[in-house]
């Protein structure tokens, strides 16, 4: 009688399909990662601009919101903003000026900052 010493095919085929799901498992996870990262470079971007505005305010009574505006627009997905008495507001994706009621991250997100 002959032994058999060797692994099996099917054995090969079992460890073959563990390895896939977990390479599939690390795959969705750097997807996500990839997406959060997307998100938070929105709402820095979102940030920066609003910093932006601030420091025009303190120089110049009277900014050019039309070029910030238009910053806004490029520099995020159907990005705008909104310069009020009490806040400067910059949106992104789905959102706009009368959506923008509290801060919110996302693929479509807005963020704002009350004036003293």
């Amino acid at each position: 009688m002959h032994s058999a010493t060797g692994t099996t095919l099917i054995e090969i085929l079992i460890s073959m399909l563990l390895i896939s799901i977990l390479l599939l498992g690390v795959d969705a996870m750097q997807v996500i990662g990839l997406k959060q990262a997307k998100v938070n470079y929105y709402f820095a971007v979102a940030e920066q601009q609003i910093n932006n505005m601030l420091e025009r305010l303190t120089i110049d009574n009277y900014p050019d919101a039309f070029a910030w505006n238009k910053q806004n627009q490029e520099l995020l997905p159907q990005g705008g903003g909104v310069i009020t008495e009490n806040n400067i507001a910059v949106f992104w994706g789905n959102q706009n000026a009368e959506k923008c009621t509290a801060n919110k991250m996302g693929k479509s997100g807005c963020l704002q900052i009350q004036l003293s």
